[in-house]
């Protein structure tokens, strides 16, 4: 963390004379904030980082841009409060007088907007003082930051444009842009005009009205665009991230978005614009996010130096339970008061009891579990009792996340699924990658670690995303079910292998169902873990062979942020439409009614990806083919063959024939044994 003190002022950022300034706040992998200060030109940004774990997540950090004018400097002063309650300040400094390479003066700025210099009064007040970062822990999301203390003025359920929030963008919303005018809002005063959320009310805000003139309010309010109530007969369906905006589709329903901010009665009247069977509730931010992470369950030390308190997590998190059942308790019996139906929950927490929680932290996370009087229950759970031998990859973090996969899932059912269910004895339920792998049929994690979650799991349904993503090193992995010299390959069809790979790992682990999360195909990924699937007919292929795993209800993720963002953002009507008829095609073959057959876990050697389901009197094959196989000659028991190849234009196809008759099964037990192969056309 970067603290200056006035006596190094003149070492403050030379550098940054030659160009504009501007700061920027964001969250990194871990949850943490960072608040950047970065110039337009070669100098190196300065950061303050604020940690996830020390920061009081229901107060605001606020950032305040003051003039010191005698030392001619810039102060961006970072206030934040931890969760002890301690007020904390970090300050990054500029030269303000220098000339940047136009010959201007260099002036700071905040979401492109330029801010003059102006000095606070006595009480660090004034028309440019501070600016307020909405904390959201969702690891690198950018944060919003608003330029007022108050309320946003315009209601988030209203259309984009509609400032006076009546429901439709017309005339009205043009005049009070225009009566409201202003370089820069009153940060005591509700911004009214502001449509666009900059700060300002401007002719960028007159473009927004225009450009959503005629709009009115719609049936999924939330997203300016949505579903009806119209049922959904499909026994696939996408519960959707992002508005469904493709009119055509019949298998795609958006979810119902209750973050923390957000009323049950709002909620509750969105519910009822939803298809019956699928008003689905997605709780988001900290309305259960916060479940591990509430202050009186971690550990406080404090340096004997500086007096600077520490803190760490606990792998006990009674309080968090407590408040959550209670927050959720609370919310429910409003819903239900406003009239409000619900047929699932999905939860997205990330914040659980894994060793990353604890390997991060900062400091000697391990020593006060090992202090803990509690420390013996958990001892016997691990199996071993130094917990300073976990690192990453090793035999001891696998231990750490099994039991404590296992404790987490518990605390969710506790504090949020039994709640829901009590009320909506069907409801499904389920949570973000929590699900069961025994170690009897282990899998890999992006690293190639072997990965073992012995859980019961939450709710009524696993979770696990099926993104495509590859590393170099699950790339070069072996098959942890085999002992065989294959490696994966970092290529579409070891993406598609890993997939199945884990999916058959969950199969055999549990006979609970499984939600599986997909993003769309040309999703790139993330740096260093880049998703194979871009562009590639595999990624059909994997939602297909999900489908024959049993896998009825997907979540369909995409990197929108559905509070600010335009309902198409990374939302196309082409994906869709793939997506749609991805459901379609499996709701035609496959059908409600049909039983499948767990399959050995895959062996990388393999040609096809074969999954089989009966539906009646009849087994129905998808066969996904590796890009270099032209067609595989299959063998039944009673000595037939029959030769099988993709169709034209994908890399799979459906294969159908009378239930009384078997393929001959290769010697792994994960398909049918292949007797011919024909190679692809180079």
């Amino acid at each position: 963390m970067l603290r200056f003190a006035s006596s190094v002022l003149s070492l403050a950022l030379a550098s940054l004379a030659s160009a504009d300034l501007y700061w920027t706040a964001a969250s990194d992998q871990d949850g943490d904030f960072l608040v950047t200060l970065v110039e337009t030109g070669n100098g190196a940004p300065i950061q303050v980082e604020v940690p996830a774990a020390d920061l009081n997540l229901t107060e605001h950090i606020l950032i305040t841009a003051e003039v010191d004018e005698p030392a001619g400097y810039w102060a961006i002063h970072v206030d934040w409060t931890t969760t002890t309650g301690s007020a904390q300040r970090t300050t990054l400094l500029a030269e303000m007088g220098a000339e940047n390479i136009d010959g201007a003066t260099l002036r700071p700025r905040w979401n492109l907007q330029y801010v003059e210099p102006q000095p606070l009064d006595g009480d660090g007040e004034g028309p440019y003082a501070r600016f307020r970062i909405d904390p959201d822990p969702s690891a690198g999301m950018l944060l919003h930051m608003v330029q007022t203390d108050v309320t946003q003025p315009r209601p988030l359920e209203h259309a984009i444009g509609d400032v006076n929030a009546d429901g439709s963008v017309n005339v009205h919303d043009l005049l009070i842009v225009i009566d409201s005018w202003s370089p820069l809002c009153d940060p005591d005063e509700a911004c009214q005009g502001d449509a666009d959320f900059d700060g300002d009310v401007d002719s960028i805000d007159i473009l927004q009205i225009l450009a959503h003139f005629n709009d009115e309010q719609s049936s999924d309010p939330l997203h300016g665009g949505g579903d009806d109530s119209d049922p959904v007969e499909a026994s696939h369906v996408a519960w959707t991230w992002a508005p469904v905006t493709e009119e055509s589709a019949t298998n795609l329903v958006s979810m119902i978005w209750a973050p923390s901010w957000s009323t049950p009665e709002e909620v509750a009247a969105q519910s009822l614009t939803k298809p019956e069977g699928h008003r689905v509730v997605f709780f988001f931010a900290n309305i259960v996010n916060d479940l591990a992470m509430h202050p009186e369950d971690a550990y406080v030390t404090v340096d004997p130096d500086t007096g600077l308190q520490t803190l760490t997590p606990s792998p006990w998190i009674d309080h968090g339970i407590e408040e959550v059942r209670n927050r959720i308790s609370e919310w429910l019996d409003r819903f239900i008061a406003a009239g409000g139906d619900l047929d699932a929950v999905i939860v997205d927490n990330e914040h659980t009891l894994g060793v990353h929680r604890f390997l991060t932290a900062s400091g000697d996370s391990w020593t006060p579990v090992m202090n803990d009087p509690r420390f013996v229950e958990l001892e016997a759970e691990l199996g071993f009792n130094n917990l300073h031998q976990i690192a990453w990859g090793t035999e001891y973090a696998t231990s750490w996340n099994s039991v404590m996969g296992t404790r987490f899932d518990e605390a969710l059912n506790e504090a949020v699924f039994d709640v829901i269910r009590n009320a909506f004895p069907d409801a499904r339920c389920s949570n973000y990658m929590s699900y069961t792998q025994v170690d009897d049929h282990p899998t890999l994690d992006l690293h190639g670690h072997t990965v073992c979650r012995e859980s019961p799991s939450c709710g009524t349904h696993d979770a696990f995303s099926f993104y495509g993503r590859m590393t170099q090193w699950l790339g070069a992995a072996m098959n942890p079910a085999y002992a065989e010299p294959a490696e994966l390959g970092e290529d579409p069809w070891g993406a598609m292998m890993v997939s199945m790979h884990r999916m058959r790992s969950i199969d055999h682990s549990t006979d609970r169902p499984l939600m599986a999360w997909v993003t769309y195909r040309d999703w790139p990924g993330d740096p260093g873990s880049d998703s194979q699937f871009v562009g590639s007919a595999y990624y059909d292929e994997m939602v297909l062979q999900l489908g024959m795993h049993g896998v009825r209800e997907f979540i369909y993720w995409v990197p929108q942020n559905v509070f600010h963002d335009e309902p198409d953002h990374n939302n196309s009507h082409q994906n869709q439409t793939r997506l749609d008829n991805l459901m379609q095609a499996l709701s035609h073959r496959v059908g409600d009614e049909a039983d499948r057959s767990a399959l050995s876990q895959v062996s990388f050697n393999e040609f096809i990806i074969a999954t089989p389901v009966t539906r009646g009197d009849a087994t129905i094959w998808r066969v996904s083919f590796r890009e270099d196989v032209a067609g595989v000659e299959l063998r039944f028991e009673d000595g037939e063959t029959v030769y099988l190849h993709p169709d034209s234009g994908e890399l799979g196809t459906w294969y159908e024939h009378d239930s009384n008759r078997r393929f001959e099964m290769n010697v792994t037990g994960s398909g049918p044994l292949i007797t011919g192969v024909t190679p692809a056309a180079p």
